[in-house]
């Protein structure tokens, strides 16, 4: 550029704001012709700001189902209701992408965060994330929101952030150590005996109800490890319970 017009080149603006600037001032000059009546032009034209591209956060099944679809106008926030795919996790990952694609393009990241949730059986969290662009345009808000703990983060995604090496290593070593812990169950009055598999994020209490549905455990009854009885608000991996125990209902 500078060899061709013979001076330097102007880098202080926005190249895609000088384009829509212009294409609205032409607009406002020009007026928009009316479809049907040649030569009609209509005034005054609205002018306002849109998303111009669709975003959306990535799901366990590897789509990026949209929370604000492009030429939305703004301001705007969008709300969309998701759940936990895996038993007891007790964090989450919002990954935030955009594009047109129902699946993740690198080109089109824009961030992440980890997020505190109530540990609950798969499919039983309610999770609310929330998208949000201002009169600052450009800038994306997002906010996840867990119904059950209250626990509640909103990031600015201003630019592209991702994760720590640390923050992912560690979120990797908990999702590694997710195992299920096999125990047996014997309810002591009908010598009723059960393999069962036990979630270590999951409470005790949890394990109760499920025992009532598979009809192993009675109105009454308390679970015990070692003769120590269990209580419901106990998690399984505070207990001690390892893999092969015997757990007594009675």
């Amino acid at each position: 550029m500078r060899e061709f017009f013979g001076r330097e080149p102007e880098q202080k603006v926005n190249p895609m704001e000088v384009v829509a600037l212009g294409a609205a001032v032409a607009t406002l000059k020009e007026g928009v012709k009316e479809k049907g009546t040649p030569g009609k032009i209509r005034r005054p034209v609205e002018i306002s700001d849109v998303i111009p591209r669709s975003l959306g956060i990535l799901t366990f099944s590897g789509t990026v189902p949209k929370i604000i679809t492009r030429n939305t106008k703004i301001p705007i926030t969008q709300t969309k209701l998701y759940t936990n795919a895996i038993d007891y996790v007790d964090e989450g990952v919002v990954a935030v992408y955009q594009g047109e694609s129902m699946y993740p393009e690198e080109e089109g990241f824009l961030g992440e965060f980890l997020f505190e949730i109530e540990p609950k059986p798969a499919g039983e969290s309610r999770i609310n994330v929330s998208f949000t662009v201002g009169e600052e345009f450009g800038i994306l808000h997002v906010t996840a929101h867990d119904h059950d703990s209250g626990n509640e983060r909103t990031v600015k995604m201003e630019a592209v952030g991702r994760l720590t090496k640390k923050e992912k290593n560690r979120w990797m070593k908990k999702m590694l150590r997710m195992h299920a812990v096999k125990v047996r169950v014997v309810n002591v009055e009908t010598e009723d005996l059960l393999s069962y598999y036990l979630n270590p994020n999951s409470r005790i209490g949890d394990v109760r109800e499920d025992l009532k549905r598979k009809g192993i455990i009675s109105e009454g009854m308390g679970i015990f490890y070692k003769d120590n009885e269990l209580a419901d608000e106990q998690r399984v991996k505070d207990t001690g319970i390892k893999d092969g125990a015997v757990l007594e209902l009675k």
